[in-house]
């Protein structure tokens, strides 16, 4: 499920040309070239490397991501796309700890991406369940979700799923997952009477 999901990402960047990797995305601060360094940092950079940008950045995680996505970014977009692949085609296999987090990545960012190129989203066909109890989770607080989360009680309408204390807010599995990160728009999709708590709480908190 990662795989297909990373492969259908490369395929979708593959087909960009320099002028969309220039655009912005929905990760604020990030074009479309340097969410794929992101995505590259994501799956290559040493844990203690990353521990010490985030130390040199007084423990900001979105300025540390920010910084070494940068770094790696200094490479062209077909350099990235190359190295994104080879890391991807990794037939070790994966901690299972760090599946649910990996994929969740991958389904962020795609969606970073497509939203503002307007590029349709490939297939996400599976159980939107363990991401967003992830994102729902005190662990997520580490690197994907920038605040704890407003209090709502977020309800999934295609999947069993449901989180927190408060006021509904109900919508589909991938639009509660780009809410819960914060995104611009953060209530596209949205309902219920908890939708300005959210909405507010993105403007404050959103990466």
């Amino acid at each position: 499920m990662l795989r297909q999901q990373q492969h259908q990402l490369l395929a979708l960047l593959s087909e960009l040309g320099d002028e969309q990797f220039s655009n912005g995305s929905l990760c604020r601060d990030f074009d479309v070239h340097h969410v794929l360094a992101h995505l590259v940092v994501q799956l290559s950079t040493p844990p203690l490397k990353r521990g010490l940008s985030i130390a040199r950045h007084r423990r900001n995680r979105p300025q540390a991501q920010l910084a070494l996505a940068k770094e790696v970014g200094l490479a062209s977009s077909d350099q990235l796309l190359k190295r994104y692949a080879s890391l991807i085609s990794n037939t070790e296999k994966l901690p299972e700890k760090l599946v649910v987090p990996r994929l969740t990545d991958t389904v962020i960012h795609t969606v970073d991406v497509c939203r503002p190129l307007s590029i349709a989203l490939p297939p996400m066909e599976f159980d939107f369940a363990p991401l967003l109890d992830f994102l729902a989770s005190d662990t997520a607080l580490l690197e994907f979700v920038a605040a704890p989360l407003p209090n709502v009680t977020f309800v999934a309408t295609d999947a069993n799923w449901r989180a927190g204390r408060g006021p509904q807010v109900s919508g589909k599995s991938l639009d509660l997952a780009m809410a819960i990160t914060a995104r611009p728009n953060a209530t596209r999709g949205l309902s219920g009477p908890g939708v300005e708590s959210v909405a507010q709480w993105a403007r404050v908190h959103g990466r």
